[in-house]
């Protein structure tokens, strides 16, 4: 497969830092307790509606405190400290495979579900300077629940979704994508335990195998 694009989510491979208990150790560190699967099905539209930047963080705290009944809700300052402690620097060896595959001849992007203090946060220092495109949903008022984020980033490189690949470590983002057309790798930690072994994989993928 000949591959044009690859599109790289940011916390769970870019930085190779987030794991599937983030969103819980968010709430447990600022609410004081994990949300059940109901709270988690009501918190995902205000969760959607803030990556969108269609909310504000205070808006956010506010509405979740309600779910989980807590009796005073904690600041805002404190929801966004706690939320940025997860956007850890981008991990060494991903940085060198995007520039291996950029020298590759290969467009590579990245595309992540980011509150706006996050973006605001990480953009200044120049973190994204390697790609040749970025997509943060509360910029693009978007995120990956929805096909027409993805297509944002195709129509930037006028590339057809079968020659892009998109890597991401939630599989309801990996689903959007695939039901659009763009070939999709999931980055499950069981079978990823180190990056070396995702980046061979992505090497493999893209038929640059002796890259790494």
């Amino acid at each position: 497969m000949f591959y044009r694009l690859l599109i790289l989510d940011y916390g769970g491979v870019y930085s190779f830092a987030y794991d599937a208990g983030s969103f819980d150790r968010i709430m447990q560190n600022t609410f004081g307790i994990i949300p059940d699967e109901q709270q988690r099905t009501q918190i995902s539209p205000f969760s959607q509606a803030l990556g969108r930047g269609d909310s504000s963080s205070s808006d956010y705290v506010q509405s979740v405190a309600r779910i989980l009944e807590c009796r005073q809700a904690p600041e805002t300052s404190r929801f966004e400290a706690e939320t940025l402690k997860t956007a850890l620097e981008p991990h060494p060896l991903m940085q060198s495979l995007v520039q291996k595959v950029r020298a590759a001849g290969i467009k590579v992007s990245l595309l992540s579900d980011m509150y706006l203090f996050e973006a605001e946060h990480t953009r200044p220092p120049g973190r994204y300077d390697g790609f040749d495109f970025v997509a943060l949903s509360a910029e693009a008022g978007m995120t990956k629940k929805e096909p027409a984020y993805f297509q944002q980033t195709l129509d930037h490189f006028k590339v057809a979704p079968q020659d892009a690949l998109f890597v991401d470590d939630t599989k309801t983002n990996t689903d959007v994508a695939d039901s659009i057309g763009i070939s999709t790798m999931l980055t499950d930690k069981t079978i990823y335990p180190q990056a070396e072994l995702l980046i061979e994989a992505i090497y493999t993928e893209l038929g640059l195998a002796n890259q790494s």
